[in-house]
C-alpha cells in the first residue's frame, strides 16, 4: 500500500511540474501584443509585410524586419479590403492551436527524465544491497 501512495504522489507531483511548465511554456511564445493605433501607424508607414487572420478576432502582423506583433481586432472583415487595396498580403490560420501537442513536447521530456532517475536510483538501491549482503555473507562464512 505504501508504494501505491508512492507511486500516486510522483503522478501527482510529474503532472504538477508538467502543468507549469506547460504554462511557462506558453507565457514564453506568445507574440507581443499591438494596438490598434500602433497597427495604423505601421500601415500607414508602409511597414507592415503580411499579415495572418487567426480565427474571427486575432491578427498577426509582420512587420518589414520580421518581427510578428499580435493584434485584437472585432472588425476584421471590415479592415481586410483595405489592407489588400495597399498590396499587404492576407492570409488566414484556423484558430484551434494544437494545444495536446504542445503540452506533450513540454511535459514528454520531464517525463523521461524522472522516469530515468527512478530507474538509475532503484538499480543503485539494490546494487547497495546486494554487495553489504555480500559482504555479510562472506564475513560469517570465513
Amino acid at each position: 500500500m505504501r508504494v501505491f501512495f508512492r507511486s500516486l504522489f510522483m503522478l501527482i507531483l510529474v503532472a504538477g511540474l508538467g502543468g507549469v511548465s506547460f504554462f511557462f511554456w506558453q507565457l514564453e511564445h506568445r507574440l507581443p501584443g499591438l494596438n490598434l493605433n500602433e497597427f495604423n501607424r505601421l500601415v500607414e508607414q508602409g511597414e507592415v509585410s503580411a499579415l495572418c487572420v487567426r480565427g474571427e478576432k486575432e491578427i498577426v502582423v509582420t512587420d518589414t524586419f520580421g518581427r510578428q506583433f499580435s493584434l485584437f481586432m472585432p472588425n476584421v472583415g471590415d479592415v481586410l479590403p483595405q489592407l489588400v487595396a495597399k498590396g499587404i498580403p492576407v492570409t488566414s490560420e484556423n484558430e484551434a492551436s494544437p494545444l495536446f501537442i504542445n503540452f506533450i513536447s513540454v511535459t514528454l521530456p520531464v517525463v523521461l527524465i524522472l522516469i530515468f532517475g527512478s530507474y538509475v536510483h532503484r538499480k543503485m538501491a539494490a546494487s547497495d544491497n546486494k554487495e553489504s549482503e555480500f559482504a555479510k555473507k562472506k564475513a560469517t562464512a570465513a
